[in-house]
Parts: structure tokens; sequence; C-alpha cells
């Protein structure tokens, strides 16, 4: 399977923990799920951070396609979008 590589921009705790403000990840599927837990395996305090034990996205992590939420987190997205990954301290356990 042919990896896609995408750069995103990263805002708030995941700045401050990766110590930069954009970083490229590999992902299999281009949807702002599979970015999100490509962003969150980059480092394990991260990771806990953005994504539950379950392995789904925290409430608190914002992801934004092109400066809008996307309408659901599978939906694909285009190649030249612009994301943005924006987690807060979570709070939703």
């Amino acid at each position: 399977m042919n990896k896609l590589k995408v750069t995103i921009q990263i805002r708030g705790a995941a700045e401050a923990l990766l110590l930069t403000d954009s970083i490229e990840v590999s992902v299999s599927k281009l949807t702002p799920s599979e970015i999100i837990k490509a962003v969150a395996s980059q480092n394990p305090l991260l990771e806990r951070q953005i994504i539950r034990s379950d392995g789904t996205p925290r409430l608190s992590t914002k992801i934004l396609i092109d400066g809008q939420p996307p309408n659901s987190l599978e939906a694909e997205i285009e190649k030249t979008a612009s994301v943005i990954l924006s987690p807060s301290m979570p709070c939703d356990g």
C-alpha cells in the first residue's frame, strides 16, 4: 500500500511537544482521522493528549481542513488541502 505524505501545521500542545510548527507525516488514507493518528505517533505524550485509549480522537483535538472543521473524520481530503491540527488540554477523559 502506498503511503501519502502530507505536511500538517500544528499548534498548541503539539507544537510545544514536537518543538516545531509543522510536521510531515505519512498516511495510507488522506483522512482527518489518519492524519491525527499519524501526528499522535510522533510522541507518546502527544498521543495521550490527542487520542483516547480506544484510538478515537479526543474532543479537545481540533483539526481544520482549508480553515474549516471537516464534516467527517473519515472523509478523504484533497492532497493540496491546508491542514492545521490544534490539540488543547484534554478534559474528556
